[in-house]
């Protein structure tokens, strides 16, 4: 009866994520910039990704900068978003044709 009678659970507090500005530079075009959960950054998926920016001193303070085209970021970001096993092709038509185009 907690929601009728007015009362309540007491909710944990929980630590919020810490989260990392990610700027995704595709050559030859303007770039865009995310906010993402660092644990994001960590997944298998962005490995490749985090590789070529470490690789191009792309971490700046408190922004990592990586040279790749938005389709690969955003595939990267939904895989993790979506716990997608490694080497699965995306269940979304949408994300099939989006990765279709980036190959």
């Amino acid at each position: 009866m907690g929601f009728f009678s007015g009362k309540t659970k007491q909710t944990t507090t929980q630590k919020p994520e810490r989260r990392v500005k990610v700027r995704v530079e595709p050559p030859g075009y303007s770039h865009h910039e995310f906010e993402l959960p660092t644990s994001h950054l960590r997944s298998k998926h962005f490995a490749s990704l985090m590789a070529k920016a470490k690789k191009e001193d792309g971490v700046e303070g408190k922004v990592v900068a990586i040279p790749c085209g938005l389709e690969d970021f955003l595939l990267a970001m939904v895989k993790t978003a979506t716990r997608a096993p490694f080497d699965s092709t995306p269940r979304c038509p949408i994300l099939g044709w989006l990765s279709a185009r980036s190959r």
